[in-house]
């Protein structure tokens, strides 16, 4: 009995454990880009000097887009935290359980994390509702944010991120796996923005002249008929 109750304890203080990891990531990452960005121009400057002066602008387009992936990443976790924060609460004061804002607000901080957030924001809810509540409202907790993260994965976060990453669903996928492999949980967090980056480098990299109509075909162009090589606007 005794070596039953011991095996549970650590079972529920490694639990603990994961959890407050966890949360210690979700805080630390907007402190952490908070007080980057309040350095960020001293930092453009230092780093665009490093190059030379023929790759400056280029340096400067690419620091600019960047910027916007990561600004449009960031707001975009936020919308879609709070957003999840507040269908969270709203299910658990429908379903009578305790402490739903706090716990409610407690799943829209988790999940900024890939994965293993939506299940860290609805452990305490449905352990709450089993204590409280009993199984039947357990449940259907378990169901409600089910369904939250069925709308979130559907509907709210592809669109943020075609939007504002601007990167396929396949990529993100891949993105996740990759960093996630690589750098664990820190690399579930990044992922979605490092791809972002990478996007926006290879771009820039690899990017051409546009191809005008007046390429594509002379007889296209807004110049006088007179100046057009008539054997041009034959198909």
């Amino acid at each position: 009995m005794a070596g039953n109750a011991a095996a549970y304890t650590t079972k529920v203080l490694n639990a603990l454990e994961i959890v407050v990891a966890i949360g210690a990531v979700a805080i630390a990452i907007p402190v952490v880009s908070i007080y980057m960005l309040g350095e960020s121009p001293l930092i453009k400057r230092f780093f665009v000097q490093s190059f030379k002066p023929r790759s400056r602008r280029k340096v400067v387009a690419i620091l600019h887009d960047v910027d916007q992936v990561i600004g449009g990443f960031i707001r975009g976790q936020i919308i879609v935290a709070a957003v999840i924060g507040i269908l969270a609460i709203a299910a658990l004061m429908l379903l009578h359980v305790r402490y739903a804002v706090i716990i409610g607000a407690w799943a829209g901080i988790m999940d900024v994390i890939p994965y293993i957030g939506p299940f860290a924001g609805a452990i305490p809810a449905v352990i709450v509702a089993l204590i409280f509540n009993g199984a039947g409202s357990a449940l259907g907790v378990i169901v409600a944010f089910t369904v939250i993260n069925q709308l979130e994965g559907h509907l709210l976060a592809p669109r943020i991120v075609s939007t504002t990453v601007k990167i396929t669903p396949l990529g993100v996928i891949f993105a996740l796996l990759i960093c996630g492999k690589i750098f664990g949980l820190v690399g579930l967090v990044v992922a979605v923005p490092l791809a972002g980056i990478v996007r926006v480098i290879l771009t820039h990299a690899f990017q051409e002249e546009a191809v005008t109509n007046a390429q594509l075909k002379p007889g296209l162009t807004q110049e006088p008929r007179s100046r057009v090589d008539p054997r041009a606007t034959k198909s």
